[in-house]
């Protein structure tokens, strides 16, 4: 899927999972949505680094991996915590895990590509 349709699914499961997270702060909760719901797509930076083949060859690898999910996991639970002034981090995890599980890796799988949640033989 498209960094639009990632961000537009983890607006509305924002609004409508967590409403008491909306409630407390609209534009916090939906920002920190949005970039939680996208930060697998990281490896764009190898477009502008190293070129097209290697981000080609690269894009849903590692970083859409259950490797790369643990590896963005504990940040974005640190982050999520912070920015959305939560008492604990149950919440965090809940938060973190339905916009990175569900908003990202879920919808990636659904297209043609798919993605290698486990990683694939280039690695």
């Amino acid at each position: 899927m498209d960094n639009l349709t990632h961000s537009l699914m983890g607006t509305a499961v924002s609004l409508s999972c967590f409403p008491k997270f909306c409630q407390k702060s609209m534009k916090r909760t939906l920002a920190t949505a949005v970039f939680i719901s996208n930060i697998p797509d990281i490896d764009i930076l190898l477009l502008f680094l190293k070129g097209r083949e290697e981000y080609l060859f690269h894009h849903r690898g590692l970083t859409h991996s259950f490797i790369g999910l643990l590896i963005f996991f504990l940040p974005l639970l640190f982050l999520t915590k912070k920015s959305l002034k939560l008492s604990s981090l149950k919440e965090g995890f809940l938060f973190c895990a339905t916009h990175l599980i569900f908003c990202h890796f879920f919808l990636d799988y659904l297209t043609s590509f798919g993605t290698m949640f486990f990683l694939s033989p280039q690695y």
